[in-house]
């Protein structure tokens, strides 16, 4: 069983075309593509022309150029959550901290292996305060509200506290590195051994 955790970072230019699977990846098992659910609202442009054009209707101002009014989650799930669940996660997150979930995507085709697949979601939010057309600024407070709101809608054990662990999250990337750092070590460890073996 996976404890719930939920990481937002703004959304990725290349975000729908990695949720809807229009890419090929090394590390999907595109057999079990067909098992992945989909529920999409707007798409990513649309919904973001929708928030600029808000925001200037609400605060007479042009958003900033740089501003990230679309916030992308990553949320943990077991094998038995379902496309349900997210609906009903995200009206929970609307009602709690008016952010409005858009698009969500669930994958069971990822993983190391057939045995361990990384069951998971990616839920795309609408971050603008829509009363003030300005991004809305979430603490941490209202961050760590978010993961327990997650865990107790999805029914999961709650991720720990990051003030209790001293674990920085990993971006995928810079994970897969220090597993191929991991695997180096071990080559490089075996190697010696074998060259040890021969003297």
């Amino acid at each position: 069983m996976a404890k719930s955790s939920i990481h937002f970072r703004p959304v990725k230019p290349n975000s729908q075309a990695h949720n809807e699977r229009l890419t090929s990846l090394d590390y999907v098992k595109t057999d079990l593509t067909k098992n992945n659910e989909h529920w999409k609202a707007a798409d990513i442009s649309v919904r973001e022309k929708e928030i600029r054009s808000h925001c200037r209707q609400v605060s007479g101002r042009k958003m900033m150029k740089n501003a990230e009014p679309i916030r992308e989650a990553v949320v943990n799930l077991n094998d038995n959550h379902n496309l349900e669940d997210l609906l009903q996660l995200s009206k929970v997150l609307q009602k709690e901290k008016g952010i409005e979930c858009f698009q969500i995507h669930i994958h069971r085709d990822e993983g190391k292996s057939r045995e361990e697949l990384n069951y998971h979601a990616h839920m795309l939010f609408d971050w603008q305060d829509k009363k003030t057309g300005k991004v809305r600024r979430l603490s941490p407070k209202d961050l760590s509200e978010i993961q327990t709101l997650v865990a107790d809608s999805l029914k999961m054990e709650r991720g720990e506290l990051r003030v209790n662990s001293n674990r920085e999250r990993l971006s995928p990337i810079e994970y897969k590195r220090q597993q191929e750092e991991k695997k180096l070590q071990q080559l490089r460890s075996e190697v010696k051994g074998l060259e040890q073996k021969k003297n």
